[in-house]
C-alpha cells in the first residue's frame, strides 16, 4: 500500500505540467512577462535611440559630408605627394622628366615663360596644334595646316605658329616701350583671370575686355558712347592738355596702340573698328578663320582656354621686358640730362674766369 505522502507526491509530479497553478506554467509565464517586458523597454529605447537621430540628422549629414570633402582632400594630397616623390626619384635614376620641367597648365597664368623659352613642346602640350573639321576649313588658312586626322586639321606650329609668336612678342614689346597702350580682347569662357592677370602685368599700359561682347561704337564713335566718361574727366585732362576738347579726346587719350584679339570670330565689330581706326590687331586665328582680318595673325587653336593662357602670358611677359627697357631707357636719359644742365651751369664760371685771365695777361 503506498504511503499518502508518495500519492500526494505523485499528485503532484503528475498535475505539474497541466493547469494555471503548476510551476511550469508559473515558470512560462514568468519568462513570457520579463521577455514581454525586456522587448517593451527594447522597443521604447528603440524609438528614443530613433528619435534622437531624427532631431540631429542635419548635423549628421554636414558632418558626414565635411568628413567626405576631407577625405578627398587628404586623398588628393597623398596622390601629389606620390607624383612628387616619383619625379624626385626618376631624376636621381637619370630622368629628364622632373618637376622643374614638367609641363603643368597653371604655370601658364600664373608663371608664364617667354619668348626665349618657347618650344613646340609648349605649344603641343596647350594643343595649339587642334584646328577645326576640314569641312570648315578657310582657304586663307589652308596654308597653316600640316594634315589632317579623323576628318579633323592639323596646325603647322613648327613653321607658322612659333615664329608668328614671337614676332607678335617683339611688336607688343616695342609698342610698350614707346608707351603705348595694349587692350587685351578676349569673351571666351574661361579666359577671364589669364586676360586679367596680362593687363595688370602692363600696369597703366595695359587694359583688358572679358565677359560679354564688345561694345560697337567704343572706337569709330568713342565721342557718343564714351560721352559721359570723357565728360567726367575733362578736367583730369586739362593737366595733359593745352586745350581739353570733349570731341577731341576720344581720339587723343582713348584709342589704343595695339589690340589682341583672342577670338577674332567672334568680335569682329572690334576688328573692323580697330582697322576703320588705324589700329593694327594681333589675332589668335584657327583654321576656320580667315587670317586676313587681323594685322598680325597667330595660328592655333581659338577655342582652347590653355592655347589662350599661353599666348596672353607670353604677350605680357614681352610687354613687362618693355616697361622694365622703357625705365632704364628713361634713367640713362635723366643722367645725360642732369650731366648737361651740370655742364651748362660749370659753362659760364668757366668762361669767366678764362676772361679774367685774359685781361689779367693784357695788363701785364
Amino acid at each position: 500500500m503506498a504511503s499518502p505522502l508518495a500519492s500526494t507526491s505523485r499528485h503532484m509530479l503528475g498535475n505539474s505540467g497541466h493547469g494555471k497553478g503548476s510551476v511550469s506554467g508559473l515558470v512560462r509565464r514568468a519568462f513570457t512577462s520579463s521577455a514581454y517586458q525586456k522587448d517593451a523597454l527594447t522597443a521604447s529605447g528603440s524609438s528614443v535611440r530613433e528619435a534622437e537621430p531624427v532631431a540631429s540628422s542635419k548635423e549628421y549629414y554636414d558632418n558626414l559630408k565635411a568628413n567626405e570633402r576631407q577625405a578627398a582632400i587628404d586623398q588628393e594630397r597623398e596622390r601629389l605627394h606620390i607624383r612628387q616623390a616619383r619625379l624626385r626619384n626618376l631624376a636621381d635614376l637619370g630622368s629628364t622628366q622632373t618637376r622643374e620641367n614638367s609641363y603643368r597648365p597653371h604655370h601658364g597664368r600664373l608663371n608664364p615663360i617667354t619668348a626665349r623659352q618657347l618650344t613646340v613642346s609648349h605649344l603641343m602640350a596647350a594643343t595649339a596644334h587642334v584646328g577645326h573639321a576640314k569641312s570648315s576649313l578657310s582657304r586663307a588658312s589652308a596654308g597653316f595646316v600640316y594634315g589632317t586626322r579623323n576628318g579633323q586639321t592639323i596646325i603647322d606650329v613648327e613653321r607658322f605658329t612659333l615664329p608668328a609668336l614671337r614676332l607678335a612678342c617683339k611688336i607688343v614689346k616695342e609698342t610698350v616701350f614707346r608707351d603705348g597702350v595694349v587692350v587685351f580682347l578676349g569673351t571666351a569662357e574661361g579666359t577671364e583671370h589669364a586676360i586679367v592677370s596680362a593687363a595688370k602685368r602692363l600696369g597703366k599700359n595695359g587694359f583688358h575686355v572679358t565677359g560679354g561682347r564688345w561694345l560697337p561704337g567704343t572706337l569709330s564713335n568713342a565721342p557718343k558712347v564714351l560721352g559721359r566718361a570723357i565728360l567726367a574727366n575733362v578736367d583730369e585732362y586739362e593737366t595733359y592738355l593745352l586745350e581739353a576738347d570733349p570731341l577731341n579726346l576720344a581720339t587723343q587719350r582713348l584709342k589704343p596702340d595695339l589690340i589682341v584679339v583672342l577670338n577674332p570670330k567672334s568680335n569682329l565689330y572690334a576688328i573692323n573698328e580697330a582697322t576703320q581706326a588705324g589700329v593694327p590687331t594681333i589675332g589668335v586665328i584657327d583654321t576656320d578663320v580667315d587670317p586676313r582680318l587681323v594685322t598680325y595673325a597667330i595660328p592655333a587653336n581659338d577655342e582652347s582656354v590653355r592655347t589662350c593662357e599661353l599666348v596672353v602670358g607670353l604677350l605680357s611677359k614681352a610687354g613687362q621686358e618693355g616697361l622694365e627697357n622703357r625705365k632704364v631707357w628713361e634713367d640713362e636719359q635723366d643722367k645725360k640730362q642732369s650731366k648737361a644742365l651740370r655742364n651748362s651751369r660749370r659753362a659760364p664760371s668757366k668762361k669767366a674766369a678764362e676772361s679774367s685771365e685774359a685781361t689779367e695777361s693784357s695788363e701785364e
